[in-house]
């Protein structure tokens, strides 16, 4: 069930990331221009200069710009290693260890991009798309 859902995940981010100007560099290097942002995207050690969310649709495209396959790509292994399918190794790219700074608990928790949106349904009139308190419907 997930394995549809993580395929249309990657297609999707192949046509988002083709909109985007690639220019291949050496080594499996390229760089992807978007918009007034140049990124340099290394799919050998699979870094990016913008890291926020990884596998990026530039690396994706990037990648199949060079001509290896998208599922061809290195992984980050259990134990935290970059391995390709060859079973070359790579060191990871991982945030520093930085202490979080003190703030307020999250007001909602973070949902997997997997996981189906729950519907709605109200409890006096039991027709979904709207809550109790917001149900329109006249009594019967």
């Amino acid at each position: 069930m997930h394995r549809t859902k993580i395929e249309e995940k990657v297609q999707q981010k192949i046509a988002k990331g083709e909109v985007y100007s690639v220019t291949p560099f050496m080594n499996g290097i390229f760089g992807v221009s978007i918009g007034t942002t140049f990124l340099n995207v290394d799919i050998i050690k699979r870094t990016c200069t913008y890291w926020y969310k990884f596998p990026m649709q530039e690396l994706i495209y990037s990648g199949s710009f060079s001509g290896i396959e998208t599922h061809d790509m290195p992984m980050v292994a259990n134990d935290g290693l970059v391995r390709s399918i060859t079973g070359e190794v790579f060191l990871s790219l991982n945030p520093s260890h930085t202490k979080r700074p003190p703030d307020r608990p999250r007001k909602k928790r973070i949902e997997s991009q997997f996981q189906d949106k729950r519907t709605v349904s109200c409890s006096r009139c039991h027709t979904s798309g709207h809550n109790r308190k917001t149900c329109k419907n006249p009594l019967s």
